[in-house]
């Protein structure tokens, strides 16, 4: 496929739109990328010696594998390229600049103020979202800095602005905020994935009806793909390429750190040859349970709130073990953490972690403060 997209005529890969037609309708999807129409585009290309045909450039090295076609579909698309360094990115510092300039809702200082000073936890604290500057036409961040400033901005500056329900460029901020957490989903039904066509239908109209002088950009169509792109590959997260990303990150310190360039490609081998072999020590698999500082329990030395909660476990002393946190199957919990316990006619029903009780058993006990929530509709969150 063409690689350069922005200003390709036949940008997508799924369908062979062209750019005109996408920027006059921009819900519109042609016909979608087939394995004939494929290969009549590339025989297109040699009959005629030309440079491209409909956004195809030549057959694809892909293509000899037995099971494989790149239109099949065999090219699920990126969510960290498309959606959080695209999207998000170019659309969020768009929505801050109209709030900040045109609105005067906030200032460009209150926001990073607000930014530098909110605690952030689990996760959030190792991708800090970075401050937002005036005049630019993206966010400065990385892909996940940019997911958690659209996941916090409610709670980081949601309080400054005025009427938010008919506020039309907050709307829009909320949104995308909501696809973006569908789209992201590490499980998703079939009713929530035509749910997200709508969303994302209305969504791309009013984009272009509240902003009709910045036009949309090629990934702002290939959003329309990803509900049937999801029925095809399942929840988009799983495969994203910012795990690859992160692989890499390991060679890139590796090449700054040792400061010889003298057959780098030979050095980071090695040295990658030597991680592998340590971190290949001992079992493949870890332990589902791991938890590292612990001490015994005893339940009398805890109020009587907790004794009548841990009372029906029958939890013997010198069995159990007191934890400030605990890693269950690669999933980190900690004291303080919120999680989802269960759903009610009001909204969401939150357990703040209190107490982790680990048996030798190794099983985990969660002892919560349970925490009715209700979704404020014009921030997009949940207040307990």
């Amino acid at each position: 496929f063409t690689e350069n997209f922005s200003k390709s005529n036949y940008f997508c890969r799924y369908c062979d739109i062209d750019c005109a037609t996408f920027l006059c309708i921009p819900l519109a999807k042609s016909s979608p990328r087939t394995v004939e129409s494929y290969k009549n585009n590339v025989q297109q290309i040699i009959a005629n010696d030309l440079h491209s045909a409909v956004g195809i450039k030549s057959d694809s090295k892909f293509n000899e594998l037995a099971f494989f076609h790149v239109c099949n579909p065999g090219l699920p698309p990126c969510l960290g390229h498309d959606l959080f360094e695209g999207i998000v990115s170019y659309n969020l510092a768009l929505y801050i600049s109209h709030l900040v300039n045109e609105q005067k809702e906030f200032t460009y200082l209150q926001l990073n103020q607000r930014i530098n000073r909110f605690r952030y936890l689990g996760n959030d604290a190792n991708n800090k979202p970075c401050d937002v500057n005036s005049g630019t036409e993206k966010l400065s961040g990385h892909a996940v800095q940019n997911w958690t400033l659209l996941r916090l901005l409610p709670v980081l500056i949601g309080d400054k602005i005025h009427s938010p329900l008919e506020n039309e460029v907050w709307q829009l901020i909320l949104q995308l905020r909501q696809i973006v957490e569908l789209i992201c989903a590490p499980a998703i039904t079939t009713d929530q994935t035509a749910y997200l066509k709508v969303l994302i239908d209305e969504y791309i109209v009013s984009r272009k009806e509240t902003f009709p002088s910045h036009p949309l950009k090629p990934k702002h169509h290939y959003l329309l793909h990803y509900p049937d792109l999801t029925m095809c590959f399942g929840p988009l997260i799983r495969l994203w390429t910012l795990r690859f990303e992160s692989k890499r990150t390991y060679f890139k310190q590796c090449a700054r750190k040792l400061h010889n360039f003298k057959n780098l490609c030979s050095t980071l081998s090695e040295r990658h040859q030597l991680l592998q072999a340590y971190l290949s020590a001992g079992t493949v698999f870890p332990p589902s349970v791991v938890v590292e500082r612990s001490t015994d329990f005893y339940v009398n030395d805890y109020n009587d709130t907790i004794k009548q909660s841990v009372a029906h476990l029958s939890l013997l002393p010198g069995d159990t073990v007191s934890a400030h946190e605990v890693q269950v199957k690669g999933t980190l919990y900690k004291k303080n953490m919120c999680v989802v316990l269960e759903q009610n006619d009001e909204g969401l029903v939150f357990g703040k972690i209190k107490l982790i009780l680990v048996t030798k058993n190794t099983l985990v006990y969660f002892v919560t403060e349970k925490c009715q929530s209700v979704r404020l509709v014009d921030q997009g969150v949940h207040c307990l």
